[in-house]
């Protein structure tokens, strides 16, 4: 027997030959085993190329699309949404609410027969840091210096000037109190203006999505918006807030979702306006709305449109198929 029969032990294309050879009805040959043998290596070759996306979980098949989510958004979770502070150039904190009245309002609009109607509920004011941040893939902020909401129950966010019903979360920072009542000295309000250049800086959640990863597809990070702040304008934001959902299939047989959710910020939007004159006593007003005393206002709106991402790797069925394709 020589080295070459070695290979004629892996020959499988012998059932092939209708004839008897010794009493035999398949024969083994040399050249059968080679083939056999490349094809028995060409088969686990495939096997692992076509397999990398189900063995090391890469390079998913997906797709993207915004759908409609009509829930809202429930604060009872009391969910991470914005923090406010007013740094300086050189990013020292400036005593917010030592100078000015700063507070967050819960703002419901109803909607009949074309007219609007509003009804405002002063909220309570907690340091970002007493929020749940732990799902926070970075934060380079010192969140006991910023100041975030504390929702009670039964609070949501939803809809917009479009629909029969809104309600949003307000931002103040105002010269007066919310019941315009209690107004700071002009002295302690000028304060803003002294010095180095003052910055409204609010820290809100932002999230990204990556297809190729696998564990986390979601990374929201905090990031910071700012903008110049003085008592002779007046600066309006908006912030426009979404849920993110990925659903990944990563079945070895069958189907086997998993869902992952985020929330964070869609779009934002700026303007202000610039007084020409000097703020003085005379400028403060009592017994009217407390807006007419703010010189900041910040709104956070619930986008009724939800980002959903799906993606899903190959089962081994689809590796066996596409491998045993190829042979064929």
């Amino acid at each position: 027997m020589s080295k070459l029969d070695f290979f004629t032990l892996f020959d499988l294309l012998g059932p092939g030959f209708q004839f008897n050879v010794n009493s035999n009805d398949t024969i083994k040959t040399t050249l059968g085993g080679f083939l056999s043998f490349f094809i028995f290596i060409a088969s686990i070759i495939l096997f692992i190329i076509f397999g990398e996306n189900y063995f090391y979980k890469t390079d998913p098949n997906g797709y993207f699309q915004i759908i409609q989510d009509k829930g809202g958004l429930n604060l009872t979770n009391k969910p991470f949404l914005a923090g406010f502070q007013i740094y300086d150039d050189d990013f020292n904190v400036f005593p917010m609410e030592e100078n000015f009245h700063a507070f967050f309002v819960y703002r419901r609009i109803n909607k009949t027969n074309g007219e609007f109607y509003s009804n405002r509920t002063l909220l309570n004011s907690i340091p970002c840091n007493k929020l749940e941040t732990n799902y926070f893939h970075e934060n380079n902020f010192d969140l006991s210096k910023f100041l975030c909401p504390d929702f009670p129950k039964n609070l949501d966010l939803h809809g917009n000037f479009d629909s029969e019903s809104l309600s949003v979360l307000e931002f103040f920072i105002s010269k007066c109190d919310f019941n315009n009542s209690n107004c700071k000295n002009t002295k302690k309000i000028l304060q803003l203006d002294k010095g180095k250049r003052k910055w409204i800086s609010s820290i809100i959640p932002d999230v990204s999505y990556n297809i190729n990863n696998f564990t986390n597809p979601f990374e929201t990070k905090l990031h910071n918006h700012f903008h110049f702040i003085s008592t002779n304008k007046y600066v309006y934001q908006e912030f426009h807030f979404s849920k993110y959902e990925s659903d990944t299939d990563d079945g070895d047989f069958y189907k086997r979702i998993k869902t992952e959710k985020s929330l964070g910020v869609k779009k934002t939007y700026t303007s202000d306006y610039v007084y020409v004159d000097t703020l003085d006593e005379s400028d403060i007003k009592k017994g009217i709305d407390f807006t007419q005393n703010a010189f900041y206002k910040g709104v956070i709106f619930y986008d009724d449109h939800k980002a959903y991402y799906s993606r899903w790797y190959m089962k081994i069925p689809d590796i066996v198929a596409c491998t045993v394709g190829i042979l064929n």
